[in-house]
């Protein structure tokens, strides 16, 4: 897919300027005393378009031999097909040697909680989240408290509101449903002796509902990969 704005004009900036790989303030610093903005910065330069500059940002960060970098690096490969050159970096880091693609790193990932990412990561995830679709930005930004750790969030292939919740929706008695079989499936809600039918066919196609029951506002989410749904 189409990097992201921001990171496509930088990428043609360094291509036209003949410039250092790295800003000036951090040319003479050794990969060992990075500070986290240096960091930071070589991560978000993995998605300029420009191989040599990409292995040379590699390779500085297997020289600081710090895991906090491989969330970054598995970040990076879900946006960059040929990721090939990334691939080994956390290969390296970490000695994993049969994880071999983004969703190999994502299991691994999870499996490896004690690894916490670089200062700065959730600025990162935020920045590429935002590239996606802006409205990513109401769910993720710097200095956030979280409960759920920031890597393990992935894009799950469409925008903010590209699935629409069913909201308020118009209710029938159950005996004017022709449009349902006594065998589909519905979520059932009864609160304060107002009871209603969600028939799982429709919200196939919303996957989350936003009522009023019995005078109380409810919310549903529906997974249909397992049939279930938490009110």
């Amino acid at each position: 897919m189409a990097h992201g704005v921001r990171w496509a004009l930088l990428g043609i900036w360094l291509v036209i300027h003949p410039v250092p790989p790295f800003p000036a303030f951090a040319q003479d610093v050794s990969p060992g005393a990075l500070s986290d903005e240096d960091v930071a910065l070589r991560v978000q330069l993995l998605f300029v378009p420009d191989p040599r500059l990409r292995r040379e940002v590699l390779a500085t960060l297997e020289e600081r031999a710090d895991l906090d970098v491989v969330p970054g690096l598995i970040q990076a490969m879900r946006f960059i097909p040929a990721h090939a050159d990334i691939l080994a970096s956390p290969q390296a880091l970490t000695g994993a040697k049969d994880v071999n693609t983004w969703h190999d790193w994502i299991l691994w990932q999870e499996n490896h909680p004690e690894i916490e990412p670089f200062a700065g990561f959730d600025a990162f995830k935020a920045e590429v989240m935002a590239n996606i679709d802006e409205n990513f930005r109401l769910f993720l930004s710097a200095g956030i408290k979280h409960d759920i750790r920031l890597e393990e969030i992935v894009w799950g292939g469409v925008r903010k509101d590209g699935i629409p919740a069913l909201v308020d929706p118009a209710h029938i008695g159950a005996a004017e449903a022709s449009y349902l079989g006594d065998d589909d499936l519905v979520f059932g809600v009864e609160i304060n002796g107002d009871a209603r039918a969600y028939p799982l066919r429709i919200l196939n196609w919303h996957e989350m509902f936003n009522d009023v029951v019995g005078g109380v506002p409810v919310a549903l989410a529906y997974c249909t990969l397992c049939g279930s749904g938490i009110l």
